[in-house]
């Protein structure tokens, strides 16, 4: 009878010593959630204060460029008692932490100071210079939670401003992979399209499995994807580089009207232009995997129809061959958001890499 009472103490024993161990051990589930999506976690007072407005308007200020305002993310407000309430909720992708430290009221100060530490939060207290720091997975795997703090509300405002461009930077990098899996989303890419760009243009592209030529006969090469009403375009062109002129905003504009008027809407004798006078065409250079690129940005329409959307335009400096290449990239997607879909476009553009080809015109 003794032996009988110590086993089953001995089996309730190993029983709450597996569920202690097994709780502490046990592998963190997925995080989930969608690309630049944001979870603001901080106090009510905090966000409704001139903190949430600072911090609304560098995240949702607008994503260049759209027919329609489009903020750069998506933000939603919660506050740590929600967070810790929830293990769902904790289960979601990417958290920015607001803190004021200075506040011993504040209860998501108060778990703020526990991640940091003493040490890092006696260095927020002294110096103002520190007020930000990241970590990952806290409560799941792949997940990135940005902390943005200081001794008072105007330092934690500081830190919201100074850190921005580095902190959206650090987002979109880590929404990368599931951009990649949106746009790459069957298993084989169109090796036909990259192979005829390689031989055609010189240019090695990842085209994905479900974009299509198009049959229309022009001087370039055009390849799209329709699903759902909306439809996304990538245009291929070439033609020789004479002077630096050749890449400056309006004639890259010009050139981009010449190819695209070939291109008909929904009205027989419409064609497709650049509109540069109801919003700004923006411009920027740089290296894209080692090729001086043009990027312009801006809105198209239809002439003689009622059509338009946003499109990127990319042409790259192809030195061999003393040419340039020209991608352009546009969506049509009638009363849709069209943020996600030209990252999309962006994504894939910014595959593409010059290889050695034949001069345009040989």
């Amino acid at each position: 009878m003794y032996r009988y009472i110590s086993f089953i103490v001995f089996v309730v024993l190993l029983n709450a010593c597996s569920s202690e161990v097994g709780s502490k051990y046990r592998p963190k589930s997925p995080a989930f959630g969608k690309m630049n999506d944001i979870v603001v976690i901080c106090d009510k007072n905090v966000w409704e204060s001139f903190i949430g407005d600072t911090f609304s308007y560098y995240y949702e200020s607008a994503f260049p460029v759209m027919t329609q305002p489009e903020a750069i993310f998506d933000l939603r407000h919660m506050t740590s008692e929600e967070i810790m309430a929830d293990d769902l909720k904790k289960q979601l992708r990417t958290f920015i932490v607001l803190a004021n430290l200075g506040d011993a009221n504040s209860a998501t100060s108060k778990w703020v100071g526990e991640d940091l530490g003493a040490d890092k939060k006696g260095k927020a207290m002294a110096d103002t210079s520190f007020y930000s720091s990241v970590g990952s997975d806290k409560w799941a795997k792949g997940q990135l939670i940005v902390y943005l703090f200081g001794k008072d509300l105007n330092t934690l405002t500081q830190s919201i401003v100074k850190t921005f461009p580095a902190v959206a930077k650090r987002i979109q990098e880590h929404d990368k992979a599931q951009l990649e899996a949106n746009v790459y989303s069957h298993k084989n890419n169109n090796e036909g399209a990259q192979q005829q760009l390689i031989k055609d243009y010189g240019l090695d592209i990842k085209i994905p499995a479900d974009y299509v030529k198009s049959p229309l006969k022009s001087d370039f090469t055009w390849y799209r994807k329709d699903f759902n009403g909306m439809s996304q375009h990538l245009i291929f062109a070439r033609k020789k580089y004479t002077s630096p002129s050749d890449l400056s905003k309006a004639a890259l504009l010009a050139w981009r009207d010449e190819l695209t008027k070939s291109i008909e809407g929904s009205v027989k004798g419409s064609f497709m232009k650049t509109n540069a006078v109801d919003l700004p065409v923006y411009e920027y250079a740089y290296q894209l995997n080692s090729s001086y690129t043009k990027e312009l940005r801006g809105i198209w329409e239809m002439e003689n129809d009622f059509m338009g959307g946003p499109f990127f335009n990319y042409t790259l400096l192809n030195a061999a061959t003393n040419e340039i290449i020209m991608i352009d990239a546009f969506v049509f997607a009638p009363g849709k958001e069209k943020r996600d879909y030209m990252q999309q476009l962006d994504h894939i553009v910014k595959t593409a890499r010059l290889v050695a080809s034949k001069p345009a015109g040989k």
